[in-house]
């Protein structure tokens, strides 16, 4: 389930409700993506234990390990989602519902960190084979360390200043069954929102395509191995943009409308799509990482013979 648009008081009211038949398929969906993303993750958790059979770099290597860490961490968002829906009301007080959104963001933005940065990890290997620090487990544990403190830091900043405050509140949004903030002041709206945004999803998400496009522009020169490596990142970028750009686009929308009762139907319906697309990203990565990297498919083998 998507992070819901931050914006301002009054606005929320408007947002219909979902229908039954909706609410059911919301409820199906998001627990599909949250068994994929745990079981999947954990499994790809414990196939980087052992580094030294997967054909990857061990700055990659460790990376790919935080982003399933911050993958199962956002789990734990969707599951409060996913019981808000299946009861059809928030179960969370307003203190709750900060703690839980804010827990949310901050997986989000490492997850959004270390997806970029393992893109920008590759490029220079394949343009610097010969320098090994990109390849060294130390810059890989610096990189994943700085990306941890950063969405942690804006995740607390956040979730402090909203309870601080009384500029801004938390109110419940039928439409997608989640919690949402209400800032009262627009100058402290647009500043907490612009600046966050700015920081957690443009600039990391304008890198990514940028250097998506650059990988996509390589993967006809490299070797059988690189390749592969490259293949998964381009599957991996895609599916994160693919998942993200209707949110983003549907989110900024909201912000900016100031009389949601004239709003078409239509709109609801992208609205509440893309927050739960965003739920593919999630979903998604464990099962590319077993389709394209050969490794992962022969230690899963391996394994599975030594049980039998």
């Amino acid at each position: 389930m998507g992070m819901v648009a931050e914006t301002s008081e009054g606005l929320l009211g408007f947002l219909p409700e979902s229908p039954d038949h909706v609410r059911y398929l919301m409820a199906a969906w998001t627990l599909t993506a949250i068994l994929l993303d745990v079981f999947g993750n954990i499994l790809v958790l414990a196939i980087c234990r052992k580094s030294d059979r997967i054909k990857l770099d061990k700055t990659s290597i460790i990376i790919i390990r935080n982003l399933s860490v911050a993958d199962i961490g956002y789990a734990i968002y969707m599951a409060a989602v996913l019981v808000n829906i299946l009861v059809g009301e928030d179960l969370f007080d307003k203190r709750w519902c900060a703690v839980l959104l804010y827990t949310g963001y901050c997986f989000v933005s490492a997850d959004v960190y270390l997806l970029c940065f393992l893109n920008i990890n590759k490029l220079a290997t394949l343009r610097s084979p010969l320098r090994a620090k990109f390849r060294s487990a130390v810059y890989g544990r610096i990189i994943v360390i700085v990306i941890w403190v950063l969405s942690i830091f804006i995740s607390v900043t956040k979730t402090v200043i909203l309870v601080a405050t009384s500029n801004i509140d938390m109110t419940y949004q039928s439409l997608t069954y989640q919690c949402v903030p209400v800032y009262r002041s627009q100058t402290i709206r647009w500043t907490v929102v612009i600046t966050t945004t700015v920081i957690v999803i443009v600039i990391p998400l304008v890198a990514t395509v940028i250097t998506t496009v650059l990988l996509f522009r390589q993967v006809q020169r490299v070797g059988s191995i690189q390749r592969q490596a490259v293949t998964t990142l381009l599957l991996v970028s895609t599916v994160f943009t693919v998942s993200y750009l209707p949110y983003a686009v549907s989110a900024v929308c909201l912000s900016v409308l100031s009389d949601l009762t004239s709003t078409p139907h239509w709109f609801y319906v992208i609205y509440l799509f893309s927050h739960n697309l965003i739920n593919l990203n999630y979903a998604a990565n464990p099962l590319i990482y077993f389709a394209t990297i050969r490794s992962f498919r022969e230690i899963i083998v391996d394994n599975v013979l030594k049980i039998w």
